[in-house]
This record gives structure tokens, sequence and C-alpha cells, in this order.
């Protein structure tokens, strides 16, 4: 639960944020908090929540989606699987996976969910 805390937190207030200081000093406040109230000593770096993952299980808020969490390369393969069946299909997209797609797809993925 305190993952899941740290990772919409920071995609609702870290996201807005617009320098690389600003990103780090509320990194810093976010996880000296946790660590202070809460002795969670993570990071997590490199970790996404989507709900895609985990069918199937029951969710805690009921109507809504459960949120399962995956490392960035596992997340890369899932989105390259997606990418190249909808190009056999449709066209192809040339489309890298730098941080800000991967944000934007948890993002999406998450809303539409």
């Amino acid at each position: 639960m305190i993952e899941t805390l740290v990772y919409e937190s920071s995609r609702i207030f870290k996201d807005r944020l617009v320098d690389k200081e600003s990103k780090s000093r509320f990194d810093k406040l976010l996880y000296g908090l946790l660590k202070s109230h809460l002795r969670f000593n993570d990071q997590l770096k490199n970790t996404f929540f989507i709900s895609k993952i985990v069918q199937g299980s029951s969710s805690l808020v009921q109507g809504l989606p459960p949120l399962g969490r995956i490392g960035k390369q596992d997340f890369i393969s899932m989105i390259d699987q997606a990418m190249r069946a909808y190009e056999r299909e449709f066209k192809a997209m040339d489309i890298h996976m730098i941080e800000e797609v991967l944000d934007l797809v948890a993002f999406s993925e998450r809303t539409l969910s």
C-alpha cells in the first residue's frame, strides 16, 4: 500500500515539476518523510504500477481494478510486444522508449482502466 501511495503521489505532484533539481528535492522530501514516519526505506526507481498485469485479482476498492508493480525492463518488453502486434495489423510506429513515453503509457493505462 505504501508503494502505491509513493507512486501515485509522485505522479500527481512530482510530474508537475519542471526541472530535475525540483524533482530531486521532491524525492528527498518524500522519502525523508516516509523513512521517518513509516520506516519505508525503498526508493521506487524504474518501477511502474499498472492494472493490466494483475487481472483476476480482487480489488481493494469495489469496481476499480487493482494496481500491480512491474519493473522498467518488463514494462518496456510488454509495450514492445503490443507495438509489434499493432504494427503487424495497421502501420509502423517509430517510437523510442524514453522515460517520458513510459510515464505517458503508464498514466494512460491507469486512467483508462
